[in-house]
């Protein structure tokens, strides 16, 4: 199936192109043809669809986890800024940056298997790692919309 957005993506390969045309190091980008983008855009949106996004749905029949209600807090402003209609600007780009690594890491979907040493006439190598399907940095543009995971007290107290 082909990019619909608002059906299998919240991002265009249109927006994207216009992200990646101020952006640097976009070769995998500009290597792709149209339909690999928006498979990557979809891939991304797979992927950011099981985050627990922060806020309520815009509206309660639309298939994807974006537009939603609410607001999140911008460290840079030190206040609240609600997400407005549609993707903000700063998740948008996370989906960008997404799609871009799965286009960047071919076969990251693949885990056929793994290596945890290799060794090679005296060159030695210890916990080779796969790209990770979802970056730190990506992570880090979202945490702002996300749910806060509850975190348990540091140490006990009782009232009496």
């Amino acid at each position: 199936m082909a990019l619909e957005l608002g059906i299998n993506s919240c991002v265009s390969v249109e927006d994207a192109n216009i992200y990646f045309a101020d952006r640097l190091d976009v070769a995998a980008w500009n290597e792709a043809g149209e339909v690999m983008r928006g498979q990557a855009l979809v891939m991304a949106t797979s992927t950011f669809e099981e985050l627990p996004w922060d806020g309520t749905l815009l509206d309660a029949a639309q298939l994807l986890c974006w537009p939603r209600v609410g607001e999140y807090y911008d460290v840079g402003r030190n206040q609240y800024i609600p997400y407005g209609l549609g993707v903000p600007k700063r998740v948008a780009a996370a989906y960008y940056e997404l799609a871009y690594h799965y286009l960047n890491n071919d076969g990251i979907f693949d885990e056929t298997g793994s290596v945890a040493n290799l060794k090679i006439a005296g060159i030695s190598l210890d916990r080779i790692t796969p790209p990770s399907r979802l970056p730190r940095f990506i992570m880090k543009m979202v945490t702002p919309f996300l749910i806060a995971p509850v975190k348990p007290p540091r140490s006990w107290w009782r009232a009496n």
